[in-house]
């Protein structure tokens, strides 16, 4: 079973949910010019396309395969994923934490630690 490290939302959606844990379903649609910038960048940081469907894009980290880190891409979230045996490893945790932050550098995501139950800035 895989488990969200970082979960990441329209920020408008952030706004709404400032102390409450977010939920896919109910979250906005992110823009598509922001997720298409999003992906563009995401295959600079060694993340590989390993599942491209109509409503689910998948990445795997290719820099450790020990990890199995994934980015999973939907119309409203993208997550950062691991395995739950995985998913306390801290520099898998770092990763997730570092390369989430350098996406989201534009004012159009916000970024949910799911570890600390808490919106990033």
């Amino acid at each position: 079973m895989r488990v969200k490290i970082v979960r990441i939302y329209d920020k408008s959606y952030a706004t709404v949910k400032a102390w409450a844990e977010p939920f896919k379903d109910e979250a906005p649609a992110i823009p598509e010019a922001v997720l298409v910038k999003f992906i563009e960048r995401l295959s600079m940081y060694k993340y590989e396309l390993i599942k491209n469907n109509n409503s689910l894009c998948e990445y795997l980290y290719s820099n450790s395969k020990y990890w199995s880190l994934k980015v999973q891409i939907s119309k409203n979230e993208i997550a950062f994923t691991a395995p739950r045996t995985k998913s306390f490893n801290s520099s898998l945790v770092f990763e997730c934490l570092q390369t989430a932050s350098e996406l989201c550098d534009t004012h159009n995501l916000a970024i949910y630690f799911s570890k600390d139950r808490d919106w990033i800035n």
